[in-house]
């Protein structure tokens, strides 16, 4: 089972939109997935993911072990697709969200164990969709994780952060014994000729590889008119549906 972590340095960047609609090509391929909102102090995935019926518990549960692993997959709607969700109701200080790192060392253990659950019941990819910037919890995720996806918005105060992101944490991911792939996806690109555009990303493409090999997923382009009022799951038949379907195809 791969498990692919989606991460950025702030919230904001469309994480979670892409987290849930890659989940959701995913397992459309006929792939069994599952998904896990691992943003614990700003959980999304509840009220945007149909499902057939109420989670019986919450992925925080299970990584501080109060709960059973029976309890936290949640079928959704969509064939091949299962979810993990987080507690919607996060209290600061307490659990996940605690600074101080007992409890984190134990959900380490416990995401090893949840890998180790999922591929007995034959589940073919974990999404993880973490919390931005680097904190205990998001520092596990990634950890654990075998493929990292960065999104980036190509705006002109991230380009230092992110470079700082990829140089410090990644970097280091990158020495360990653990081999990892490591994505980028350029999120919400603004408006601008081709060329333009096309020489930005360049530039931004160039720089981040001086510190790590990370290959581009793909680009999404700001639009301005797209509705989440209902759902973040894309429309069936868009055109930046068959955008997700080329970034899953370069999936391992």
């Amino acid at each position: 089972m791969e498990i692919i972590a989606t991460h950025s340095f702030r919230g904001g960047s469309g994480k979670s939109f892409l987290a849930l609609n890659l989940a959701a090509v995913s397992a459309r391929t006929g792939l069994k997935t599952v998904i896990m909102d691992c943003d614990f102090g700003s959980p999304s995935f509840q009220s945007n993911l149909p499902t057939e019926n109420i989670p019986k518990s919450f992925g925080n549960s299970f990584l501080l072990n109060t709960t059973e692993y029976d309890k936290i997959l949640t079928p959704t709607k969509i064939s091949n697709l299962d979810a993990i969700f987080a507690d919607p109701r996060p209290i600061l200080g307490q659990g996940l969200l605690e600074v101080t790192e007992k409890p984190h060392l134990q959900a380490l253990q416990q995401f090893s164990l949840l890998r180790e659950k999922l591929e007995k019941e034959g589940y073919e990819r974990l999404f993880l969709d973490i919390s931005p910037n680097l904190c205990y919890s998001s520092a596990n995720a990634l950890t654990i994780s075998d493929s990292i996806i960065l999104i980036h918005r190509p705006v002109i105060h991230s380009l230092d952060i992110t470079l700082h992101v990829i140089q410090t944490i990644y970097s280091t991911l990158k020495r360990s014994l653990k081999p990892r792939n490591f994505y980028l996806i350029y999120n919400q690109v603004p408006h601008g000729t081709p060329e333009k555009i096309e020489k930005l990303l360049s530039k931004l493409t160039t720089e981040f590889k001086k510190s790590l090999d990370i290959k581009v997923l793909g680009t999404i382009s700001l639009d301005p008119t797209m509705d989440f009022w209902d759902s973040l799951l894309i429309i069936e038949g868009s055109d930046l549906l068959d955008t997700m379907k080329q970034m899953v195809d370069k999936l391992p």
